[in-house]
């Protein structure tokens, strides 16, 4: 019987590809996160993951099953085929993700028919106001866990300016495409978060740590860096213009058309990289002879600029 139900069958497809997706790429799973504003990673398996079980379990045993186990699968079923039904609409016009698009919208409709199955099941009043009453719980709590989780100031804001973060713990987050604009992030752990696409201008982070952080498509500019750790990080098609990067440590990253234009790397270290060419704009950037670069990157053809201990440029007129 269970592996003869259709719509049985469609979930375990769906399990099966949506793990896939983290062997695969990460599209379709920030799609996801960054369209429903999802804190963390946890918080995505949360609504991928839950209504799975419940549906299946509703296909299986909802005759034998009480009436106060039946209505909260009611309510986690109806959520789930809005956000399912949202995020597929997204993954097909937004990120154009086709096969998972298709399929999350199909799950979507499985999800709002096997509620309405289970509803009529337990004699209740069909129709919006029973939708609404049986999902205003969940989506609540959803919510209020949502804010509980993230620090103040970056759960909606796609845009922050002049926040302290100092020493904060942003780890295991999801702000990706966000602008952070003069924040100060100094001494602020960021390991294991998603920040791919987002922009930093005058913002501080010096002695932050980012370590396996995605930081694809990242722009800083202007911004102090001094002391940083990155490591065992992603940055591919980032920018790290015009900053301050005295001191920092880069080290076991996987590096791929990173700009380093005009920064200074006065004792920087880039060590163990993957790929040691994979910054391909040194030029104008200030080194000294403490300054440790990937192997194979010479100074004199990359343009950059030679300072002292101090990380002072001598006058080329003197």
């Amino acid at each position: 019987m269970f592996l003869m139900s259709k719509g049985v069958s469609l979930t375990l497809v769906f399990s099966t590809l949506l793990g896939l997706t983290h062997l695969l790429t990460d599209i379709p799973s920030w799609a996801a996160a960054d369209l429903l504003l999802l804190p963390n990673v946890f918080f995505l398996y949360v609504f991928a993951w839950t209504p799975i079980p419940v549906y299946v379990a509703g296909r299986l045993w909802s005759a034998s099953l009480p009436q106060s186990v039946k209505l909260p699968m009611v309510g986690v079923l109806y959520l789930s085929s809005l956000t399912y039904l949202v995020v597929g609409i997204a993954q097909l016009i937004r990120f154009f993700v086709l096969p998972f698009g298709i399929l999350t919208i199909t799950m979507s409709v499985l999800f709002f028919r096997q509620a309405r199955k289970i509803e009529y099941e337990c004699k209740a009043e069909a129709g919006r106001f029973s939708i609404l009453q049986k999902t205003a719980s969940v989506v609540i709590l959803v919510l209020c866990s949502t804010i509980l989780d993230q620090p103040s100031g970056l759960v909606f804001n796609r845009h922050v300016e002049g926040a302290n973060f100092v020493n904060a713990d942003l780890s295991d987050l999801f702000l990706a495409r966000r602008t952070f604009e003069r924040v100060d992030f100094s001494g602020a752990n960021f390991a294991g978060t998603e920040l791919s696409g987002s922009e930093f201008t005058l913002a501080n982070l010096s002695k932050s740590i980012f370590y396996n952080t995605k930081l694809s498509g990242v722009k800083i500019s202007k911004s102090n860096l001094s002391d940083v750790t990155i490591s065992n990080s992603y940055l591919y098609q980032s920018s790290i213009a015009d900053s301050n990067l005295i001191d920092a440590l880069i080290n076991a990253s996987y590096i791929g058309r990173v700009d380093l234009t005009d920064s200074k790397l006065c004792g920087a270290k880039f060590l163990a990289l993957p790929y040691p060419r994979g910054i391909y704009n040194w030029n104008g950037s200030i080194y000294n002879g403490v300054t440790v670069l990937p192997p194979g990157v010479q100074p004199e053809n990359e343009q950059m600029v030679y300072a002292d201990l101090r990380c002072r440029v001598r006058d080329s007129g003197s």
